[in-house]
């Protein structure tokens, strides 16, 4: 009878540590999916503002497109005007060469 009350307290015992051992193990599973929630929660944050800093960094990039064109513009007009300047420049000169050589009688008009 002693023996059989030794194995039932044992057994007893055993499974008092398995219920122990499973509430921890329950205990360690809940702590961990807190964790994991916790994570999920910063991830989620730190997307929220990529993804708000990527929209600014697209409306930067747009601004920037419209202003290089806009100086691309600007910078063609003013290689037309000088190309026009040049052009007044050299009819200028030839006009001016004509006068020289009329003078000098080189070239006759009438």
């Amino acid at each position: 009878m002693e023996k059989s009350f030794i194995i039932n307290e044992q057994q007893e015992q055993l499974q008092l540590n398995d219920n122990q051992l499973e509430i921890y193990n329950n205990r360690e599973i809940l702590r961990e999916a807190k964790q994991l929630r916790q994570h999920k929660t910063k991830l989620e944050q730190r997307m929220k503002i990529l993804e708000d800093h990527n929209k600014q960094l697209g409306k930067q990039l747009k601004r920037s497109k419209q202003l290089l064109f806009k100086e691309v513009r600007n910078v063609f007009m003013i290689i037309s005007i000088f190309s026009l300047i040049f052009s007044l420049l050299h009819i200028i000169y030839a006009v001016q060469l004509i006068g020289i050589l009329i003078d000098r009688q080189v070239i006759k008009i009438f």
